[in-house]
């Protein structure tokens, strides 16, 4: 399984091109032109390598998002023939995502249940969509939670698996859990006002990624390193 850890470009092949996109960059175009994209600069970045072959129209093509705020791994088709196998991967469920969170406790030593499993639909917010748990009429959603460190404090770390792909599916989850990610000025209405000054950006990042490879099927694992922020946001916070 090939595993590739450095920073700003994770991996590149003749058909694909893994990234680690940064908190408040776009996936891809906004309705604000001026604004920059994970799409656009990854095509800048194609353009720039030595020796490069003239890009396909309309590459690289996006494949899977994170939201905005949301830094981490991000793979991206640059030849035609990664499309269809892209798009099953994601569509069949065998691309696998590992994501780290910090949250705040509700308690001292609190800590959240293995399986977040709850319904979600869409709602308007303060101008926005946001998803929202539901007993009825929503859609189905499945979250691993595993707590890292530390034992006990105000924050906690986060590995975080999802197994269905719902917008904005782990801060819904883990705020209807009590444990709203830090940053997060969509969900987290319940963080404690002495936490919310600690972060600088919403406290979730797409560590790994792993899926089939669209051309060749081999096993491709990217990892995006974790920013050096999270850290420096636990020891600020003691925990």
């Amino acid at each position: 399984m090939a595993r590739v850890t450095h920073p700003g470009l994770l991996y590149r092949d003749p058909w694909i091109i893994a990234v680690d996109k940064p908190s408040g960059l776009p996936s891809q175009a906004t309705r604000d032109p001026q604004r920059d994209h994970l799409v656009a600069a990854v095509r800048r970045l194609l353009e720039a390598e030595p020796e490069a072959a003239p890009i396909r129209q309309g590459a690289p093509w996006l494949h899977h998002r994170l939201d905005v705020e949301t830094s981490g791994a991000l793979v991206l088709a640059v030849h035609p023939d990664a499309n269809a196998g892209l798009t099953r991967a994601f569509r069949d469920r065998l691309a696998q995502k590992e994501y780290r969170a910090v949250v705040a406790r509700p308690a001292p030593g609190a800590l959240p249940p293995p399986l977040l499993e709850q319904p979600l639909r869409k709602e308007r917010h303060r101008g926005r969509d946001r998803m929202v748990v539901t007993r009825s009429g929503g859609r189905s959603a499945r979250t691993r939670v595993r707590a890292l460190a530390p034992a006990d404090g105000p924050l906690l770390l986060l590995e975080l698996t999802p197994e269905t792909g719902r917008m904005h599916q782990l801060r819904a989850h883990l705020a209807h859990a009590g444990f709203p990610i830090l940053g997060d000025r969509l969900y987290g209405d319940a963080l404690p006002r002495g936490l919310r000054s600690l972060a600088p950006r919403l406290m979730l990042h797409a560590l790994r990624l792993t899926l089939p490879h669209p051309v060749t099927g081999q096993d491709l694992a990217v990892e995006a390193p974790l920013p050096p922020e999270f850290e420096s946001v636990l020891a600020d916070a003691g925990a």
